[in-house]
């Protein structure tokens, strides 16, 4: 990647990171590699899975990258450092099934959030990648790829004391409405400090 987009696509270590996250997590969940919650059962993949995780946000794909990992030019649509400038980047980039995004409070900072659907022939190595379809779905970077058909991914966009902070969970049309509940509780639930 180039030298130039290196700021808007390498997020800041842990150790120079002073905030902290805390939320309460139902019985039966799970963490992965420090940053994402699942519930152990249903996984993070369809057709009933669900996961939370927390990034920055980085730099848009021009169109959403569709093919196995080093098959690209990278992401070059920034998106600055601001609440503002990753929303409107997102809802102005004519490839993503956005909603209109809406003022929230989350964890006692404010911020926007929108919703973003994945294409239905999104697939995966472990789905069974497929030729004609969508495989490995991403929409920037860093970021994780969607999970599979019709990802939904709720994104509250944070502004905690000047630092961007995205808060992404997902499901999957199959995710049941105890796992979407259960999902939305331990979102309820987070608190942050800086």
């Amino acid at each position: 990647m180039a030298e130039s987009l290196q700021a808007g696509c390498i997020e800041a270590g842990a150790e120079d990171d002073s905030i902290r996250v805390t939320f309460t997590v139902p019985d039966g969940w799970t963490g992965i590699e420090g940053w994402t919650v699942v519930p152990s059962i249903e996984s993070y993949s369809p057709p009933g899975g669900a996961f939370l995780l927390f990034m920055r946000g980085g730099w848009l794909y021009p169109p959403p990258f569709c093919a196995g990992p080093g098959n690209n030019n990278g992401p070059t649509i920034p998106t600055g450092t601001t609440v503002d400038e990753f929303v409107t980047a997102l809802v102005d980039h004519p490839d993503l099934d956005v909603t209109s995004p809406v003022d929230i409070t989350l964890g006692g900072y404010s911020g926007q959030y929108l919703e973003l659907r994945a294409p239905a022939n999104t697939t995966t190595d472990e789905l069974g990648p497929d030729p004609s379809g969508c495989n490995y779905y991403f929409v920037w970077e860093p970021g994780i790829y969607a999970q599979g058909p019709n990802d939904l991914w709720r994104i509250w966009v944070l502004d905690v004391d000047g630092v961007r902070v995205v808060v992404r969970s997902d499901s999957f049309p199959g995710t049941t409405p105890q796992v979407q509940a259960q999902l939305a509780a331990i979102v309820d639930s987070i608190k942050i400090e800086s």
